[in-house]
């Protein structure tokens, strides 16, 4: 008998960017260059009020991952637009190269969640550290989240069938997505009511604050919503761009918290870096200068003028205080 094998490449017209795609995904790959643009501009100007932070001494933890969730946006972008690039010339859909790119998507989605829990507890805007019990919570509830959103996650890759789940949260592991952000929202509305509760003179930052990124944290409600709204033959495409762009409006909003600029009523960062690493040295010191009065009370005066003499140093060290110059 004959033996045959052969392929069939179904087309969408002649055009580069949608002869490949279905209707849903039209336009995607186009929308994902603009904000991978857009999120290199943010990039840059993050970098630039970097330094002057830095020069300020205000350089703080919370700004450095602020840094890092922008990159890993700009690097999750840039791997997805690669995979709908390859598509779009070749018609063959690399699944794990596009699948890497949700896993760093998520990562600095991750980090940027953390950042804000950090932030509406007042780690770097009120306090220079947080209490014992206050990190091991955080570090509970990330782990917990990063667990479960991980599980979630991968039964969404592997287990849905992209014939009937046009986009993650029409699928249970997306419903479980969307319940797990809330958790997350209400633990971060705790957090930001304490803050203000304790001080209330940081008003001007925490209100805009946490207002807007209440609606980051509840945005996958209303796309869910958009989901039965929206005709199928549209719905990954429009949903896909809303994603994208409360993500970037999310990043630029930050970024317009932290300028380090005079006309900012709202800048959060007034805890110096340097104060962050007095307070550090000063409880571990405060431990060992108490071991060392139990041990040796017979020397207290000279202990105390030691251990004044090297208090001023590392004061001056930090620049808490003016160098002192001998005459």
């Amino acid at each position: 008998g004959l033996y045959l094998k052969y392929r069939l490449r179904m087309l969408n017209g002649d055009e580069f960017l949608t002869k490949e795609f279905s209707a849903d995904e039209f336009h995607i790959l186009e929308t994902d260059i603009f904000f991978l643009l857009s999120f290199i501009v943010i990039f840059v100007l993050a970098i630039i009020c970097a330094q002057k932070l830095r020069e300020r001494m205000l350089f703080h933890t919370t700004y450095k991952m602020f840094l890092f969730t922008t990159a890993m946006e700009i690097l999750s972008l840039f791997i997805i637009c690669i995979a709908y690039g390859k598509f779009a010339n070749t018609g063959d859909e690399d699944f794990d190269l596009k699948t890497f790119g949700r896993i760093i998507e998520a990562t600095g989605h991750i980090v940027f969640l953390l950042m804000l829990l950090l932030l509406g507890k007042g780690y770097n805007v009120t306090r220079g550290r947080l209490s014992q019990s206050s990190s091991i919570k955080i570090l509970v509830f990330i782990a917990l989240y990063s667990v479960i959103y991980a599980v979630l996650f991968f039964d969404d890759a592997i287990f849905s069938d992209p014939g009937l789940v046009l986009y993650l949260y029409e699928s249970p592991p997306g419903y479980g997505l969307i319940a797990l952000k809330i958790v997350a929202w209400a633990y971060f509305s705790f957090a930001c009511f304490m803050t203000l509760k304790h001080y209330p003179e940081k008003k001007k930052f925490y209100y805009p604050f946490y207002f807007f990124y209440s609606v980051w944290f509840v945005s996958p409600i209303f796309v869910l919503i958009a989901c039965f709204a929206i005709p199928r033959y549209r719905r990954e495409k429009i949903v896909n761009g809303i994603e994208v762009a409360i993500s970037f409006l999310s990043h630029t909003y930050l970024l317009f918290l932290t300028r380090p600029s005079n006309t900012n009523k709202n800048f959060p960062y007034h805890v110096r870096t340097s104060q962050v690493g007095l307070q550090r040295y000063m409880i571990s010191y405060h431990i060992t200068l108490s071991h060392h009065n139990n041990s040796n009370n017979n020397n207290n005066s000279n202990n105390n003028n030691n251990d004044n003499n090297h208090i001023q140093s590392r004061l001056e060290s930090w620049r808490i205080i003016p160098r002192q110059t001998t005459r």
